[in-house]
């Protein structure tokens, strides 16, 4: 029984991530602000780590093999090799951040404000490194980071009020 019980968990975190990560809005010359961070951060902390890390890996996946579900649609192995691969390599450790921290604290909303900024800072990292590496210079990676620490501030404070509300729920 339990198995068949992750693997709905798996399938269903896996759709949400599909239908709201192409979702974003594009800036000129920044990178999309989407809501594939705000799924990568909650599928697992409200599914648990393991199925939510799963759904993360499978996400990727029907991405690199040409589902159009990356930000603005994008897909293929190509979009691993552009400039914000680092945070699609990112999502898994996010994800798993995201999901083992939840599973261990208490249900308080300034804990899971914390766990949502930890989590986005987790994948800005990855993000910037590869945008580093894609030859991003420090003075545009610095107007990136100014440009996206407001968006991570909004999305951790309503993504913090969503999980309270369905840990409340739930108990």
């Amino acid at each position: 029984m339990y198995k068949d019980k992750i693997w709905f968990k798996i399938l269903l975190g896996t759709l949400l991530l599909a239908i709201i990560g192409p979702l974003s809005i594009n800036m000129q010359g920044f990178v999309p602000v989407t809501l594939q961070s705000v799924g990568i951060i909650l599928v697992p902390i409200i599914f648990g780590w393991r199925a939510g890390v799963v759904s993360i890996v499978f996400y990727l996946l029907l991405g690199a093999f040409g589902v159009p579900i990356f930000a603005d649609f994008k897909s293929g192995w190509q979009v691993f090799a552009g400039p914000t691969a680092g945070f699609l390599f990112g999502f898994i450790p996010t994800g798993f951040f995201a999901g083992w921290y939840a599973e261990r604290v208490k249900v308080q909303y300034g804990r899971f404000f914390f766990l949502f900024v930890a989590a986005h800072f987790i994948l800005l990292f990855f993000g910037l490194v590869g945008l580093l590496l894609s030859g991003l210079s420090f003075a545009e990676l610095w107007k990136t980071i100014l440009f996206l620490v407001p968006g991570i501030m909004i999305k951790s404070f309503l993504g913090a009020f969503v999980i309270l509300a369905i840990k409340m729920k739930k108990t």
